[in-house]
């Protein structure tokens, strides 16, 4: 797939989107907000912390939603949570609160962010049922190809989900969702959330370091998996009906293993930083989205989006192995 971003000055005309957190809000509080914004189109974003309010006090911009920008002002519904893994969106109250929302908003279209949290949840558990003496294993795509499959299988039943709930509205609905770019594991910790202490890291260190792994090593270990994901969400995700997979690869650039703090890109070891979320946008979502929106935009406002400089550095045959998009 060939990506396009806007001309600067096509962006500027553009309008940030409002967010409303609605995983608590009553629907009448919710409806309040919504009718106050004015606002032509209504989307619904379910996901993890790249979608949720990441945002340490005074640090702004530290969700992907918050770059988002439409044609036309936009509202969002945003019912994230920080260290959700995909099998809780789809069970339990994460997906009463979904499907209560399909049926009381019409929405124009849905966004997803699933997978990191399982991710590193798979590492830790790949890693001490790593066999002695075969790190090697490890940092191939196909030695995550079973075990990514569940996650792939969980993402499936959230779009099944959502379509049932939208039943009788429209079926149809654009998805967008995403797979995760590269990063280096390394001993930088989340900044401190004011009120959470949830998951403050560093998540892939620790697990890699203590089994022995080398900076070079942990970075093709993450790289394996970045890739592995990628390839299922394009090959089995992004054939169903009406949903798109942005790939957002080589887009940042990882930080260098001993970095500890925020760098260009990074805010810590698996999120973004403002300017990394704001690269990601620009180059991947913002005509995605809008197209899902039923916008048709001229060649004058559009450019070539960035390709992604940085490649993987996994050990098997990345351009045989792995869909690049």
């Amino acid at each position: 797939m060939e990506y396009q971003k806007l001309k600067p000055s096509s962006l500027a005309t553009w309008h940030r989107v409002e967010i409303i957190e609605a995983a608590n809000a009553t629907l009448d509080e919710i409806g309040e907000q919504v009718s106050r914004s004015g606002a032509t189109h209504l989307i619904i974003a379910e996901g993890d912390s790249w979608f949720d309010k990441y945002s340490p006090v005074p640090i702004v911009g530290t969700n992907l939603l918050f770059h988002l920008r439409t044609p036309e002002p936009c509202v969002i519904l945003d019912v994230s949570t920080i260290g959700h893994v995909a099998a809780q969106m789809i069970a339990g109250w994460q997906a009463w609160r979904i499907e209560r929302l399909l049926k009381e908003f019409s929405c124009d279209a849905l966004l997803l962010s699933a997978g990191g949290n399982d991710l590193k949840n798979l590492v830790a558990a790949q890693i001490r049922a790593m066999p002695a003496g075969q790190k090697d294993t490890l940092r191939r795509a196909s030695a995550f190809e079973d075990v990514i499959k569940g996650i792939v299988k969980d993402v499936t039943s959230w779009v099944r989900l959502v379509r049932s709930a939208n039943q009788g509205r429209n079926e149809s609905t654009p998805i967008l969702t995403h797979g995760y770019d590269y990063l280096q594991p390394r001993s930088a910790k989340a900044e401190a959330i004011v009120g959470i202490n949830l998951g403050l890291g560093p998540w892939l260190y620790p697990v890699a370091h203590e089994a022995g792994f080398s900076a070079s090593e942990m970075r093709s270990l993450a790289d394996a998996l970045i890739d592995e994901l990628n390839h299922q969400f394009q090959t089995e995700i992004a054939r169903l009906e009406n949903v798109v997979v942005l790939d957002h690869r080589g887009l940042l650039t990882p930080a260098s293993p001993g970095d500890s703090a925020r760098t260009q890109h990074w805010l810590d070891e698996i999120h973004p930083s403002p300017n990394g979320f704001d690269r990601l946008v620009r180059h991947r979502w913002d005509v995605a989205l809008a197209n899902a929106l039923g916008y048709v935009l001229d060649g004058g406002q559009l450019e070539a989006a960035d390709k992604g400089a940085n490649e993987s550095t996994a050990l098997n045959d990345v351009p045989e192995r792995v869909l690049q998009a």
